[in-house]
């Protein structure tokens, strides 16, 4: 899967072998000094996917392909962070679980597939909440310094990243009555710093009008699309366990990452971009899936060892019906890039394409313009 954001992450990754600047280059040309790009711009997503990327390019050998080489890793550590969570929860039953589920959701097969920086995100997030609870049941320092690590490479992966940094330091402080070290603080200010200014960086004040970037009356709908439709079992199962066991969420080592989850659902439910049945957006909402699988663990930790067991063969076999990914794939993008594809590699190696999105075409490695940028600007017909 090749969507705009994971176009941006390759042209980026592309541009730093290259030149040694991490900046996207959705518009450039070969000459015979090399790489001659057309429009600079600052990455419009964090530094950290990229740069990754890059670093595996040089290896390994620069493809296209690499970011999903990169992706499949993350899997990997993903599903055996999963499985030690769901093992600590509810034993080798709730392992399982965790481990099917998470495999059956269609979601995670996509990313996984991909160029994006939603799996290494979640990866990142995982380790850094996993460290958080290991902190609020021994209240190591060790402990609190990978968490808070780890939510500071989850920054500079996703901008959500950042919140969840401003948590911890502020959840210290209540766990334990005093802030982290200021060492520590002042470390992970350093390196959270060029990920905040590159957001202002690459995007600048938004145009759309407050309102629309929340509304309210769009909750219930994708609400409902997510937590209770027919496509999606997994997190309606999970709500469930939960709704059996509230105070589950009030425990020291659920609390935070809860809070934290909570309010950005509660964002994402009101957003334009929040429809958890759209192929492309469906994506965001990867973190509330395997939070929820998690909390369905928590329900299993409740029975007794046999009927653990057959819960959780249960709750595999119902979604198993529904483990779908054909709509991540469909999409009209999806497909056309595809063959774009197929088009590019087999065209020879000085041609430059003439097409509306040349990020799609830079993520291949080849030079592409978007002819009427210049067309409009009588200064630039030179180029």
């Amino acid at each position: 899967r090749v969507l705009t954001d994971e176009a941006g992450f390759l042209t980026a990754a592309w541009a730093l072998q290259q030149t040694g600047k991490l900046n996207a280059y959705p518009e450039w040309v070969n000459t015979s000094a090399g790489v001659r790009p057309l429009r600079e711009m600052p990455p419009f997503r964090p530094a950290l996917f990229s740069t990754l990327v890059a670093v595996a390019g040089f290896a390994t050998g620069s493809s296209p392909r690499t970011g999903i080489y990169l992706n499949e890793l993350s899997l990997a550590f993903l599903l055996l962070l999963a499985a030690r969570l769901g093992l600590r929860i509810a034993g080798v039953a709730g392992a399982f679980a965790c481990l099917a589920l998470l495999a059956l959701d269609p979601g995670l097969a996509a990313c996984a597939f991909s160029s994006g920086y939603d799996l290494l995100a979640l990866l990142l997030f995982g380790l850094s909440a996993a460290a958080w609870g290991a902190f609020t049941r021994a209240k190591r320092d060790a402990d609190l310094r990978l968490a808070i690590a780890a939510g500071v490479a989850f920054a500079t992966a996703r901008y959500e990243g950042f919140f969840w940094v401003f948590l911890l330091i502020f959840g210290a402080r209540v766990a334990r009555g005093r802030f982290p070290p200021w060492r520590t603080l002042a470390l992970a200010a350093v390196l959270v710093w060029p990920s905040l200014v590159q957001r202002f960086a690459a995007f600048g004040p938004t145009d759309v009008p407050p309102g629309e970037l929340f509304r309210f009356a769009r909750m219930p709908a994708q609400a409902h699309d997510f937590f209770f439709s027919l496509l999606l079992p997994m997190p309606a199962l999970g709500l469930l366990a939960l709704a059996l066991r509230p105070r589950d969420l009030l425990r020291p080592a659920v609390a935070l990452p809860a809070l934290f989850l909570g309010v950005y659902l509660g964002f994402l439910l009101g957003f334009p971009g929040g429809a958890a049945l759209d192929p492309l957006q469906g994506r965001l909402f990867l973190p509330f899936s395997a939070a929820l699988v998690l909390a369905l663990s928590l329900g299993l930790s409740r029975l007794p060892g046999g009927v653990r067991w057959l819960a959780a063969a249960s709750v595999v076999a119902v979604t198993l019906p529904f483990a779908d990914d054909a709509r991540f794939w469909a999409d009209p993008m999806t497909l056309e890039t595809a063959a774009l594809g197929d088009y590019v590699e087999k065209s020879p190696a000085e041609a430059i394409f003439i097409y509306p999105f040349p990020s799609h075409v830079a993520a291949f490695h080849r030079a592409a313009i978007q002819p009427w940028r210049y067309l409009r600007d009588p200064s630039r017909s030179e180029e």
